[in-house]
């Protein structure tokens, strides 16, 4: 989930208001000390805003316009943070949090320097094998140090709701607070995405696909975002519109690999599944497995699905996935099927309901957070009358519209 994406310049959420502030500052003449960048900002904030068809709020204008100094030094390490907070592998996100903890040894009350460590150990449960225990941990701790600083501070509300989220099983809660986050700030790009993320999962998708398109508007540069995009239409079973948009990422950028990733789940959604295998090993490869392991993997599923087809297919995906559960194979949550909701999905999708909802139930005792998509998934949809799934959905919150 979450998928995310800041801008560098935070104050519109987008890589064109960047560009827009760059050519203002470099077309004008501003005689002032870089300390003032945050109150420079305030000033073409709105400019920005008209050029966006966005909103500056009372409040993101007051802090916009403050007159608390940046170190300029603190402002560079937080922008590269970002930098390689967006680009979503594990060895990136190891980077941005470096560069994050640069600019708060550098300005230990810079609170957007916070938000962004918080957002890199949420996105590190996602992209990275780590124990997502500790990365929650963590991101709450430094989520509620932004708020201590800025309270007012939206990035600092989005953070705190997805670990709300992924601690508590509190959907609500998180909704509450990305509500709040856009409240403050309308322009925060990755409010938008992620409050978009949690509407689809609680049922609400023309909600969900409404807030991820104002996302994208205000981002449109962002290859996180728009890969989002992609997968909120596909759980709103939208599979043309989320085909376009895997494509329309990957025309972004070729490597991104959770465009391929994508675009491999709509390939198996429409049944071309020899599309999917070729997108499946192309994902895995871009995310650091070795292209002799996914060579290996995507062999084994062409010949299951020429030997029996798409019956063969789903038990060869089931087979490799149940090694790699015993084998602890090391790559990023968002990619490997070994997890207790990953593993349902597939159990469901080769009829061996009993096992699946073994599973789900299994998932929920280990906060396995995939099992967010419970109402959401497509494989899911034979499922969802037996009570024992009904209950499950009750007590994670995702039986609620908003």
């Amino acid at each position: 989930m979450r998928t995310e994406a800041h801008s560098a310049s935070r104050n519109s959420s987008s890589l064109l208001a960047l560009s827009l502030l760059t050519k203002m500052i470099w077309a004008e003449s501003y005689d002032r000390d870089l300390h003032d960048v945050l109150k420079l900002q305030g000033e073409v904030a709105q400019v920005i805003a008209n050029e966006i068809n966005a909103k500056v709020t009372p409040q993101e204008q007051a802090r916009l316009s403050g007159k608390r100094p940046i170190d300029p030094a603190a402002y560079q390490a937080y922008l590269q943070g970002r930098y390689y907070w967006n680009k979503r592998t594990e060895e990136d996100i190891q980077k941005a949090i470096g560069y994050f903890q640069q600019a708060i040894n550098k300005d230990p009350n810079y609170a957007l320097a916070y938000a962004g460590l918080s957002d890199s150990y949420l996105v590190m449960s996602l992209y990275s094998s780590a124990p997502w225990q500790d990365n929650y941990r963590q991101a709450k701790a430094a989520a509620t140090k932004a708020l201590e600083i800025d309270d007012n501070l939206a990035e600092a509300h989005a953070a705190l709701a997805s670990t709300r989220a992924g601690e508590q099983w509190d959907l609500a809660g998180a909704l509450t607070e990305l509500a709040r986050a856009i409240q403050l700030n309308p322009n925060y790009a990755t409010g938008h995405q992620w409050y978009a993320e949690y509407l689809i999962c609680s049922g609400d998708a023309e909600k969900a696909i409404t807030q991820i398109r104002r996302a994208q508007e205000l981002d449109p540069l962002s290859l996180v975002i728009n890969s989002t995009y992609g997968y909120i239409l596909f759980q709103a079973r939208r599979y043309d519109g989320a085909l376009a948009q895997a494509r329309k990422t990957l025309g972004m950028d070729a490597n991104f690999y959770l465009g391929h990733q994508l675009l491999a789940e709509v390939y198996e959604q429409r049944g071309m599944f020899e599309d999917a295998i070729t997108e499946r090993q192309r994902a895995a490869t871009l995310a650091g497995e070795s292209a002799e392991e996914a060579g290996r993997r995507a062999s084994l599923l062409r010949s299951a699905y020429a030997r029996n087809g798409a019956k063969a297919y789903w038990q060869e995906r089931l087979q490799l996935a149940m090694k790699d559960a015993k084998q602890s194979k090391d790559l990023p949550y968002e990619l490997t099927d070994s997890s207790p909701y990953r593993l349902a999905v597939l159990n469901a999708r080769t009829g061996r309901n009993e096992a699946a909802i073994g599973l789900l139930q299994k998932a929920f005792n280990e906060r396995d957070y995939g099992l967010y998509y419970l109402k959401a998934a497509p494989a899911l949809d034979g499922l969802r009358t037996d009570p024992r799934v009904a209950s499950l959905m009750s007590r994670i919150g995702v039986t609620q519209n908003r």
